[in-house]
């Protein structure tokens, strides 16, 4: 049985090659392409409704997160694997939460992505290597606080918001955010805009130290 995968990805290289690999495997199927969240709440309205979805944390409308509990409403089978350039601690959690079965790193290998897709199917769930010791973690501790310090993070700031922060406090200039994340430099530009504002910060030093006060990075 051929497998339907709806892929919600704004980064257009990064969407060819998804599509590639899933041309390249005769048990997937290609089922459609959305770039923002509202691309994606439309297709969920059409006909018929894929059984995998590789969902982008970070769209140009909002966070991918916002579309999990759409998708499982249309969808209550659906397997949804997040993907994402950097592994924010809020966003792992605050995903598998709302219910993702998965986390996968950009990085990660055309085959392993593979991989990634075939263990959601088979086993229920699966974990970029690089992430298993964040969730581990949080196992060890209080949930109903690590739920709650995550659903006010993620209400607060975008996952691309955060993964801006992140390369902000590893002290990587705006430049290099934007070849990293393969955006444009105006586009990091507006979502610092977006930063500052959200965290009543006044430039890149405060909102850095703002975020670590509210726990939206470490």
């Amino acid at each position: 049985m051929t497998m339907l995968i709806q892929i919600i990805e704004d980064d257009p290289h990064y969407a060819k090659l998804l599509i590639s690999i899933l041309d390249g495997n005769p048990l997937l199927s290609f089922s459609g392409l959305s770039t923002t969240k509202a691309e994606a709440l439309d297709a969920l309205m059409k006909s018929p409704i894929a059984d995998v979805f590789l969902l982008d944390v970070g769209l140009p409308d909002g966070s991918g997160l916002d579309l999990i509990q759409p998708i499982l409403k249309a969808k209550p089978s659906a397997v949804i694997i997040l993907l994402s350039t950097l592994g924010a601690r809020n966003a792992i959690l605050s995903g598998i939460n709302l219910g993702a079965v998965g986390y996968v790193m950009k990085s990660t290998s055309p085959s392993g992505i593979l991989q990634h897709i075939f263990d959601a199917l088979n086993y229920g769930a699966t974990l970029s290597p690089s992430l298993i010791k964040i969730a581990m973690d949080a196992v060890k501790e209080p949930a109903s606080e690590e739920i709650d310090s995550v659903v006010h993070a993620t209400h607060t700031l975008t996952p691309r918001e955060v993964e801006i922060l992140n390369l902000l406090k590893d002290a990587h200039p705006s430049k290099r955010i934007a070849s990293m994340l393969n955006v444009s430099k105006f586009t990091v530009s507006q979502h610092l805009r977006n930063v500052y504002r959200k965290l009543e910060a006044k430039n890149r030093v405060d909102a850095i130290s703002i975020a670590r006060q509210k726990k939206i990075i470490q």
